[in-house]
């Protein structure tokens, strides 16, 4: 594919969206607090001097005002895409590696992998602005998340729960971007063992 073709993308993208979306794209552009954030990514917006309450307010801001849906990645592919790409124009990489964990990393887990009644639960999460991280990693992991999974979960049929069971200090779930579990939504992935037949809904 030629640069022309390449570069005509996102101008499809756009047309293939409905009336209603693409004045919801407009007001997020024209909205006076991305616009700051807009102009400091820009000229002096640096990931390493703003301070990340500064930087989670913004992402708090996008996911109760922006024009991206956590449910978009299924409902609408070609919107979650060119919202990573128009971002990606303006946001610094610290901004950037927090949109990708909220919308890929923590709603896309939920949205894949959840039950219908913890899908539903992002409709809420987007309402109030909640901020999601990641729990695949373990503390001895490094960049081998997902290969490296000490961490179990057995169900418990008594409980109607999940045990998780670590084995040792290196094993412990640590949490990317964002904040700490304290204040944010953590979806936990670790090695399913004795699952039941059939989940329970």
């Amino acid at each position: 594919m030629d640069d022309t073709a390449r570069g005509s993308q996102p101008e499809q993208g756009l047309q293939v969206l409905d009336p209603a979306v693409r004045r919801k794209i407009a007001r997020f552009y024209s909205d006076e607090n991305f616009v700051d954030s807009f102009e400091e990514t820009l000229g002096e917006y640096n990931s390493f001097t703003t301070h990340y309450a500064d930087s989670a307010e913004k992402l708090r801001h996008l996911i109760r005002h922006g024009p991206l849906s956590f449910t978009d990645m299924q409902e609408r592919p070609e919107m979650f895409f060119l919202a990573h790409k128009l971002l990606a124009k303006r946001m610094c990489q610290g901004f950037g590696i927090r949109f990708t964990v909220q919308y890929n990393l923590f709603a896309g887990s939920i949205l894949g992998l959840g039950t219908p009644e913890q899908v539903h639960m992002l409709d809420t999460f987007q309402e109030q602005g909640t901020l999601g991280c990641f729990a695949l990693t373990e503390k001895s992991a490094g960049v081998l998340s997902g290969l490296i999974v000490e961490t179990t979960a057995e169900w418990n049929p008594t409980r109607q729960q999940f045990l998780l069971h670590t084995p040792n200090e290196n094993a412990c779930k640590n949490w990317i971007s964002q904040v700490s579990p304290l204040s944010a939504f953590l979806p936990s992935l670790q090695s399913l063992q004795r699952l039941p037949a059939r989940f329970p809904s």
